[in-house]
């Protein structure tokens, strides 16, 4: 409304905002409006006559005085996020289903052996570096024998621990150094490392895991459940954990039978490390399996914090070795556990050399 004036319709609005678009072209403006030219001058005498108002005074109102630009977008439109979530949620599910289960496959039915590294804490003055040294030429060196690492492969303080680096005599970056070392001594033959509590303190910039990017053995953080296949023996199911939940005093292994006889039904073998304390016991499922529960001890043989809670050594070897016999002809026989690792490399020549003496045999 204007002072003085009539008021203007909405017919009287469009057709000036039509003569505006369209710069005074009365015929233009008449076709943008669906009008034809005689509509059109009538409406604009109208808004002349009752309110005062030409096209060009109505553009001359309706320009503004300043603009300021328009803010650009703050975030992504609510399609391209909506594709994200979608693509986010594919990636994870394939992560779970693939943490199910991991199968690692053997070209041959062959007897062969997985030598567990206990916590190696590579960084720590208490560690046994001959033992640890001594456990990676076993593996380089040995036919048929594997490795798998349990974690926490160095202290890798954070927080308020720290200040735990005055203690040790090597630093951080070092302590990564001597990881990439032991990782490349084993990688050839490396199945899978253990994530534990020192390792995943990391966070999304864990080195371990774009270590072992580049080798063919699989870095997984807390726990792994594997199964071992073969061209024709039956597959071998194990669960490794860094800690599996649950402890007892009066049983090392408690946290692994736990597991066993409520959620492993079907695993062989199941090990873990965190304690820093051996232990190893088996038993026959009703199925008729095995059970093989282990707990592994680590390559830092003495412990402050223990020291100081006034705990005893539990310890029997830093690692342990499981020879796997996958065509042996009793379930007793399919899988052995050795803590005196020569002993058990002595087992496994045995059985290897039989085995290829058989192979031998058959082929006459």
């Amino acid at each position: 409304m204007r002072a003085g004036k009539g008021v203007l319709t909405r017919a009287q609005m469009d057709a000036l905002d039509a003569m505006v678009a369209c710069d005074g072209n009365q015929s233009a403006a008449a076709r943008r409006l669906g009008k034809n030219r005689e509509g059109m001058r009538y409406a604009l005498k109208l808004a002349r006559e009752k309110a005062g108002v030409t096209w060009e005074t109505w553009k001359a109102e309706q320009q503004e005085e300043f603009r300021v630009s328009a803010a650009p977008p703050q975030d992504v439109s609510i399609e391209e996020l909506l594709r994200r979530r979608r693509e986010t949620n594919a990636v994870q599910a394939g992560i779970d289903q693939d943490s199910k289960l991991i199968p690692i496959t053997f070209s041959s039915d062959a007897p062969l052996g997985i030598l567990f590294f206990g916590d190696p804490h590579v960084d720590d003055p208490r560690t046994d570096w001959h033992a640890l040294e001594a456990d990676i030429d076993l593996v380089r060196d040995t036919d048929g024998i594997y490795a798998a690492n349990i974690g926490d492969t160095t202290n890798n303080w954070i927080g308020r621990l720290a200040g735990k680096y005055a203690d040790q005599d090597v630093s951080k970056r070092q302590a990564f150094k001597l990881a990439e070392w032991m990782i490349g001594q084993l990688a050839p033959k490396l199945l899978l490392s253990i994530g534990g509590n020192h390792d995943v303190w990391s966070g999304a910039g864990d080195p371990l895991e774009w270590l072992h990017s580049r080798i063919p053995g699989r870095y997984v953080p807390h726990e792994a459940r594997v199964e071992l296949r073969f061209p024709t023996a039956e597959p071998i199911k194990m669960a490794l954990h860094h800690s599996f939940d649950g402890a007892s005093i009066y049983n090392p292994t408690h946290a692994q039978t736990k597991a066993a006889k409520f959620h492993y039904h079907d695993y062989r073998l199941l090990i873990s490390g965190h304690k820093h304390v051996s232990g190893y016991a088996c038993w026959p499922h009703w199925s008729g399996l095995i059970h093989h529960v282990i707990q592994v001890a680590s390559y830092k043989r003495t412990d402050e914090y223990a020291h100081k809670l006034g705990k005893m050594p539990q310890f029997m070897s830093p690692s342990v070795l499981a020879v796997i016999h996958p065509q042996a002809d009793t379930e007793a026989g399919l899988i052995q556990v050795f803590h005196d690792r020569k002993a058990g490399v002595r087992y496994l020549d045995g059985l290897r050399a039989k085995a290829k003496s058989e192979r031998k045999i058959a082929k006459r």
